[in-house]
């Protein structure tokens, strides 16, 4: 075997080099989150996975450089993003606009996409401070108390899922076959037993979560997140109308209960 050529071996000791480098970005976060000892537990699990190193700092310290994200209690991070809860707190995280390079910006969203993830939420429910303290996953709150149904809710009700839900889902005989096909109709969706909650959670199940807003209810979507899909806005009470419209229609005849991984995603 022929011993490698100079110029093979520099090549292996930039590549060596290349792919050692760690990039960084800051995150200032509250005092009670570090001493909790989250941020112990979250940010090495992130700098293994994405090569991303964190650099500390205090949220609020006078002599704090200006970081890439805040991160603490709402009433302090006013304007960001609810990424977890512990007890009645929400905890916001904000990426914080800064005259830098695109990688910095990249890796700032990264970590907000992270922990807004399944394996964010994951890492975030196996993590038992000492202090006994806990946290979870932000998830928007929904009004579960069941309105009156009237003619006129089931009749607004099925303009509102035609508008909203129709591009995607077969409604009914109105539009029947114009639905995706790998999509749910709202008669096989009925034929589960949780399909009100369902409904009237919609727009917290996958993909409707990318390009859904309940106005009053789910925060805005991010600027550097912007919806996936042409949006979807409705209000509260044509969310309510649609669940009294699917409350009229027939459950499919499918010989069977359906399970839950027959049908995925919900109304909407």
């Amino acid at each position: 075997m022929r011993p490698p050529t100079v110029g093979l071996i520099l090549l292996c000791m930039s590549l060596g080099a290349a792919s050692a480098q760690q990039r960084e970005i800051s995150i200032a976060a509250s005092s009670d989150l570090a001493k909790s000892g989250l941020l112990d537990y979250l940010y090495p699990r992130f700098s293994f996975k994405h090569n991303v190193r964190i650099l500390r700092a205090t949220l609020g310290a006078p002599d704090a450089t200006r970081p890439h994200l805040r991160f603490g209690p709402s009433d302090t991070v006013v304007d960001g993003v609810p990424v977890l809860t512990s007890g009645e707190i929400v905890y916001k995280l904000e990426i914080v606009e800064l005259d830098t390079d695109a990688a910095h910006a990249k890796d700032a969203n990264k970590f907000l996409d992270w922990l807004m993830s399944d394996v964010g939420r994951n890492t975030l429910e196996d993590f038992k401070g000492d202090d006994g303290s806990a946290f979870r996953q932000f998830v928007a709150p929904v009004e579960t108390r069941a309105p009156e149904r009237t003619i006129v809710d089931i009749s607004t009700g099925q303009e509102a899922s035609l508008k909203h839900c129709g591009r995607c889902h077969v409604v009914g005989e109105i539009n029947y076959m114009k639905g995706i096909g790998s999509t749910p109709s709202f008669n096989m969706l009925r034929t589960l037993a949780d399909w009100e909650y369902r409904f009237r959670n919609f727009h917290l199940l996958r993909p409707h979560p990318a390009f859904t807003q309940i106005v009053g209810v789910t925060p805005p979507f991010s600027k550097r997140h912007p919806p996936s899909l042409v949006p979807i806005e409705l209000t509260p009470e044509e969310l309510e109308a649609i669940v009294g419209f699917v409350a009229t229609v027939k459950p499919a005849e499918l010989g069977q209960p359906v399970s839950m991984s027959d049908a995925t995603g919900g109304g909407g």
